[in-house]
């Protein structure tokens, strides 16, 4: 079975994984019908009408950034177990295909399935706000003067770029190795994860203050410093992972 292949069934499972897409649905349409109506009753406070409908507004608007948030991390857990729990992985594994193939397919479908949400939940909604309030030329100014705010804090915006995409696939291969150590359990999974990154983030800060002086660093020698790391820990989870799957007995 090609990598292809099997890129096209992981996917295939994210757009018939209905209870997750419906959800994402459900917290974009909230996110856009709350902040719409908190900007609302803002506007009109300049008419002396805010009061307590604004408040309520903003609170639930911050309970579906929060619950966003937390469907947005939980997603990679769900995706990458779920063949797991319905023994799909060992039938896969029984079945003679290649567990390389397997483990990048799985990664790769999963960064597109999480990035696809993203855009249901955040981005799509955003998009529609400036559209009710402009123009899609308002968002492209919004989006200019996050280009000047990085050059005015001297900071590579393209630097800044590839220590985000870098930041976000360590943590999906950190979730995809605890989910094959742990074998799709998601309490032991979770707690992994989180114990590994606090481990990480004790040893990283460490290895920067023992061979780094980051007071004498700009922004974007520390930009770098972590896209090394990042890189050093997606090279080493991501093999460490890789040497589970390939000797793994389901």
């Amino acid at each position: 079975m090609s990598a292809k292949l099997i890129f096209k069934m992981e996917f295939y499972k994210f757009l018939n994984d209905k209870k997750y897409l419906i959800i994402a649905i459900v917290l974009g349409v909230a996110n856009f019908l709350l902040t719409l109506s908190l900007v609302d009753k803002m506007n009109s406070s300049y008419y002396g009408y805010y009061g307590s409908s604004s408040s309520t507004a903003s609170s639930l608007l911050g309970m579906s950034a929060i619950m966003s948030v937390i469907f947005l991390f939980i997603y990679p857990f769900h995706a990458l177990a779920i063949d797991y729990k319905n023994n799909v992985m060992a039938l896969m594994m029984a079945s003679g295909v290649n567990r390389t193939k397997l483990y990048f397919s799985k990664i790769g479908a999963t960064l597109v399935s999480a990035f696809l949400l993203l855009l249901i939940v955040v981005v799509i909604p955003v998009l529609l706000l400036s559209l009710r309030y402009g123009s899609l030329s308002d968002f492209g100014e919004i989006f200019e003067s996050l280009l000047w705010g990085f050059d005015y804090m001297g900071v590579s915006s393209i630097l800044y770029f590839i220590y985000m995409i870098l930041s976000y696939l360590s943590v999906i291969v950190i979730i995809n190795m605890v989910v094959i150590f742990t074998k799709g359990s998601s309490a032991k999974s979770v707690l992994l994860f989180f114990g590994i990154q606090i481990a990480m983030s004790i040893l990283t800060s460490s290895i920067l203050n023992s061979f780094f002086d980051s007071y004498w660093m700009d922004a974007n020698d520390l930009i770098i410093n972590n896209i090394i790391i990042y890189s050093i820990m997606i090279v080493g989870f991501g093999l460490l992972s890789l040497r589970q799957l390939k000797t793994q007995n389901l």
